[in-house]
This record gives C-alpha cells, structure tokens and sequence, in this order.
C-alpha cells in the first residue's frame, strides 16, 4: 500500500513537473487609471525613485529598508537599491532604462537571483491635459525553473495586480496633492 503511494506521488510530482515546462517561461501584469494630475506632475512621481514612498505600494511595507539612490531623477540611469530582512522585499534594485519627458519611464528591476523584470509607466494626457492616463506594465521572465513557472502562473499575476492598483490609487492622491509646476521643475532639477 505504501508502494503505491509512493509511486502515485511520484507520477503526481513527475507530472507537475513536466506540465509546468509547458507554462508560459514570461508574465504580464498591465493595469491602468486615470490620475487627477497632468502627465508632467505624474512624470515626476514615477521618474524619481526617492518620490517613491509618496505612492509606491511596497513602500508601506519597508520598514527597516535600507534605500541608495544614484544618479539625475527622471534620466536614464538613475538608480535604486533597497536590502530589507522584510521576505517579500528583501534585497534588489531598480534602474531607469527608457525616459521620454513626460510620457514614458521604463525601469528594469533586479530582485533575487535570476530576476529579469521591467515596469512600464505610459503616461498619457487625457481631456484638455489636466488628467493623465497611467497604464503600468510589467514584464517578467519566470526562468526555467518549474517552481518559478507553476508561482508565475497560479499567483504573481494576481499579486502584483492587486499591488498595482494599490500603487494607481496613491499615485493619484500623491499627484493630486503635488506642488505647483515650478516646484515640480526644482525637484527634477539636476542635483
């Protein structure tokens, strides 16, 4: 009896296995809202990582996270780097790799080992410019790990989504609260 137990569990896991290799290797998660703010307020809320905490969802997490930032806000270049013993933060980074003034950031982000992941943040002007439509993507590769396919395709969709939406709620309550434009300009300003 204990033999083919042995054994059903052990076509059960082969199974698992072998079927999560024919799981997507990739992950999209894309959200999108409307912010009460106009694409160069927005812009400078998602372009500068040290603006971060006014709106990003992992933020409220961080307690005891440890922030390096480097390089000119808002350009190609700029960077980020956290440790945290919290689990789900841990360590990593991000970096912007695309910014087009004020329409585009795209950052590559680094956790892990094998983390190959980018956020997009499209930002488009909506009605006569005063609103912004924010459509925020990100792209991941799972590897080839069954683990990291069979994570990728029951919950990181999910989970990410809904922290995406969290994020599009207080970013548009940070816009909506942001400075005038010529603060705005003094905060992207070159440091």
């Amino acid at each position: 009896m204990i033999r083919k137990l042995l054994i059903a569990a052990a076509a059960v896991f082969g199974m698992l296995v072998v079927v999560a290799y024919f799981l997507p290797a990739t992950v999209q998660v894309e959200r999108d809202r409307t912010i009460h703010a106009p694409p160069e307020r927005v812009f400078a809320l998602v372009a500068d990582f040290e603006r971060y905490r006014e709106w990003w969802p992992w933020s409220a997490s961080g307690t005891g996270v440890r922030y390096t930032f480097a390089g000119e806000p808002g350009t190609v270049g700029a960077k980020m780097t956290w440790d945290s013993q919290h689990p789900q933060l841990g360590a990593g980074s991000e970096e912007i790799i695309a910014a087009e003034r004020p329409s585009l950031v795209k950052v590559r982000i680094a956790y892990g080992k094998n983390s190959k992941a980018v956020n997009t943040f499209a930002l488009d002007p909506v009605a006569h410019g005063d609103k912004t439509r924010v459509t925020w993507r990100f792209d991941a590769e799972l590897g080839p790990s069954p683990i990291e396919r069979w994570v990728g395709f029951l919950q990181l969709g999910e989970a990410v989504g809904k922290r995406f939406d969290q994020g599009l709620r207080r970013l548009d309550e940070a816009a909506t609260r942001a400075p005038t434009e010529d603060a705005i300009e003094d905060a992207t300003a070159p440091r």
